[in-house]
């Protein structure tokens, strides 16, 4: 018996716009952030449910470049996504209302910098306490040439205990070298210092995980020039 299942998804407005965000003046660094901004925030919505679940949980995010297949991959553990979810992720003019002032609201950073990096990407995600793993692949050249809006949804079965996300890209057109590796690493410890601070967070690019070195403080005639601040205000 098959227990693969089957739908197709239209994800309106037309597919095929997603090759124009290939030219978007986007830099490795930013598009990977915009990957890790999903995975944080996904762990932020649902901390106490993923800390129950496991002792001592951390979020795990792991940023993959293989030259060698041209392929770049991003995968956490966090909570996952459902059906509904799911389909936000892939859908063009989707907003999910509940994420409102998220570090994800407007929901078009996945798609973007997905189609940004690659001709051919996918997502794969089963949701904690889901026994369903939903899978996408999206072939921007195919559906620039045929003009299709509908993608196929592959649904297979997962353990209820599983959770987290695979985006896997390729036919990349952005490749990163050494230098380029480094400053995504640099960029990406200083974007999300305080999540590393807190020691919930684990991100690694290229099996090195990253760590925020702070900023020294300028030290001038025998002292050192800084100020405590203390203070609040409405955000």
């Amino acid at each position: 018996m098959d227990c693969l299942r089957h739908f197709t998804h239209n994800m309106q407005p037309p597919a095929g716009i997603m090759n124009v965000f290939s030219r978007l003046n986007y830099k490795p660094h930013y598009a990977i952030a915009e990957f890790v901004d999903n995975s944080t925030q996904s762990y932020l919505l649902h901390r106490d449910e993923l800390r129950a679940s496991v002792p001592n949980f951390k979020l795990s995010i792991v940023v993959t470049q293989d030259a060698r297949s041209n392929t770049l991959v991003v995968e956490d553990n966090a909570f996952g996504m459902e059906r509904e979810r799911f389909l936000d992720a892939i859908t063009l003019d989707a907003k999910n209302a509940e994420q409102h002032n998220s570090r994800n609201e407007f929901g078009m950073g996945l798609k973007t910098a997905a189609s940004w990096f690659g001709n051919v990407w996918s997502v794969s995600s089963t949701a904690y306490g889901s026994t369903n793993r939903y899978t996408a692949v999206i072939n921007i050249p195919h559906l620039q040439e045929t003009g299709e809006n509908d993608v196929d949804i592959i649904v297979e079965p997962a353990l209820p205990e599983e959770h987290g996300t695979i985006i896997r890209i390729e036919q990349i057109t952005k490749s990163m070298g050494p230098r380029s590796v480094g400053k995504t690493r640099a960029m990406l410890a200083s974007m999300y210092r305080r999540d590393l601070a807190s020691g919930e967070v684990r991100i690694n690019v290229n099996d090195q995980d990253i760590a925020f070195d702070p900023y020294p403080i300028l030290r001038f005639r025998e002292r050192d020039w800084k100020k405590e601040l203390d203070f609040q205000f409405d955000f």
